[in-house]
């Protein structure tokens, strides 16, 4: 053994500069490994990885599906946000009820003062049987 070991390491090796072909410096190994049939426990070893793996890509398939479904209502939370402060838009909107307010005032107005002419009216009439009922009364 020693004496092979000696060959193959240190003359062949140096033994190849002369040579114009390759001379194998390592033994071919016939270390067959074998194989053993599976016993119950091997198969029910198997049945767990293989089991364990399954349910390591679907948690990592839940995981990604989670992670998609945050990005994507985080996008949409952005894309909702206002461009403006929320003191601007409560400005805006005051305004607008302020406005909306101005308007209905006008348009009361307006319809009172059409509604006070028809009281006037009324009320001339009223006033001259008022005038008639002063003038029975003496």
């Amino acid at each position: 053994m020693i004496l092979t070991k000696f060959i193959q390491d240190w003359l062949l090796r140096r033994l190849q500069s002369f040579v114009k072909f390759k001379i194998p410096t390592v033994k071919a190994q016939n270390d067959a490994s074998r194989q053993w049939p599976d016993s119950a426990k091997d198969v029910e070893i198997k049945a767990l990885l293989i089991q364990k793996q399954r349910e390591e890509e679907e948690r990592k398939v839940l995981m990604e599906n989670r992670a998609r479904e945050e990005a994507e209502l985080a996008l949409m939370r952005r894309e909702d946000e206002n461009a403006m402060d929320p003191k601007e838009i409560e400005d805006l909107l005051r305004k607008q009820r302020e406005e909306e307010e101005a308007q209905r005032r006008a348009r009361e107005a307006a319809e009172e003062g059409g509604d006070h002419d028809e009281d006037e009216e009324s009320d001339d009439d009223d006033d001259v049987d008022d005038d008639d009922d002063d003038d029975a009364d003496l």
